[in-house]
């Protein structure tokens, strides 16, 4: 979690969820979510600044719960967008629950690009390099 808050200390950041919050996610969208994410929100529900060259929007909890999910890419749990664009989310489908990147206008699984394992790993690549850096 220290590295999450480090890498997103120049954000603004929401007010933790509650315990009451997460448990609604989680029910909602009858998903088990990362531990990582869930701490995450209990720190701060909702993120929103410039980590490295990329903005990035994490949403609240009530807006993963209502927004979350698209009849297009049901194997997809949206969590937080570049605000434009571009979404990123858990790969729901495949048990390590990857965190892929997917563009919202065309959305597809098969454009999909993975950008870590983790919240950190994810937030890492972001504070790495330019979300569609020419070298991938």
């Amino acid at each position: 979690m220290d590295r999450i808050r480090e890498l997103t200390k120049a954000c603004i950041r929401n007010t933790g969820a509650s315990p009451g919050e997460l448990s609604h996610l989680c029910k909602t969208l009858g998903v088990i979510l990362p531990a990582d994410y869930l701490e995450m929100l209990s720190n701060a529900n909702g993120i929103e600044g410039d980590i490295g060259p990329n903005y990035v929007s994490i949403w609240r909890a009530s807006e993963v719960a209502q927004f979350g999910r698209y009849e297009f890419a049901p194997n997809l749990l949206f969590f937080a967008s570049n605000g434009g664009g571009e979404g990123f989310a858990y790969d729901i489908a495949n048990p390590s629950r990857p965190i892929i990147n997917v563009p919202f206008i065309g959305m597809s699984e098969d454009v999909a690009r993975v950008l870590g394992y983790s919240m950190a790993e994810f937030l890492e690549r972001l504070a790495s390099r330019p979300l569609f850096d020419t070298d991938e």
